[in-house]
């Protein structure tokens, strides 16, 4: 399955819970420094994530975060190892970091194959728009309704809608592949294009 740019934000929101300093402070599953991001053995591209405050037109970006901390780029995921944690002044203070402020626009890195080639092996499902994607920010567990997709094959390209996909947010990044053509879509900036195996597809 390969999913673009509108419902990729999405994807990754589990990781940035996981890696803030909220949940470390509540206990939820918080991944610390040093740790990957993959579950099981990885056969895709590594994961490298940021946040992005000083993106043109992002949604996230401001001069500073709500509590007065200046906006930045901070590596949070780097080659699929958490690499900081970031943290707000309040969340900081509580657990005796330095505050890296709000996380703001999420940055992931590109690939290095060509969209086209993501979709390029018969029988690919290409999902635009999901009816409603929202992993579970502790487990990154989902399912969701295909709001609109086109499955690609050896006799064409043919629209869908319906049907359903369900799976792990960690399970699919150890098996994820990045576009090199980059989009920006709200918050997100970074690969047009994710190819994710192993996830559950039916009656699409």
């Amino acid at each position: 399955m390969v999913l673009t740019a509108p419902s990729l934000a999405a994807l990754f929101d589990s990781v940035v819970f996981r890696t803030g300093a909220y949940a470390a402070y509540q206990k939820l599953a918080a991944l610390s420094p040093g740790e990957t991001v993959h579950r099981g053995e990885r056969e895709g591209e590594a994961l490298t994530l940021e946040s992005d405050g000083l993106v043109a037109f992002g949604l996230g970006t401001a001069p500073f975060d709500d509590e007065g901390i200046p906006s930045r780029r901070l590596a949070v995921v780097r080659d699929g190892q958490v690499a900081a944690r970031w943290a707000t002044q309040q969340y900081a203070e509580y657990l005796g970091m330095e505050a890296t402020g709000a996380f703001a626009n999420t940055r992931v890195a590109c690939g290095a194959r060509p969209r086209a080639e993501l979709l390029a092996d018969g029988g690919v499902l290409e999902v635009v728009a999901f009816s409603a994607f929202d992993p579970d920010s502790v487990t990154g567990d989902f399912g969701a309704e295909v709001r609109l997709g086109y499955l690609h094959g050896p006799g064409g390209t043919v629209p869908v809608k319906g049907g359903s996909v369900s799976g792990n947010v960690y399970e699919a990044l150890a098996r994820a592949w990045y576009s090199k053509e980059e989009a920006t879509h709200e918050a997100y900036v970074g690969p047009a294009a994710v190819r994710l195996e192993g996830l559950s597809v039916s009656g699409a």
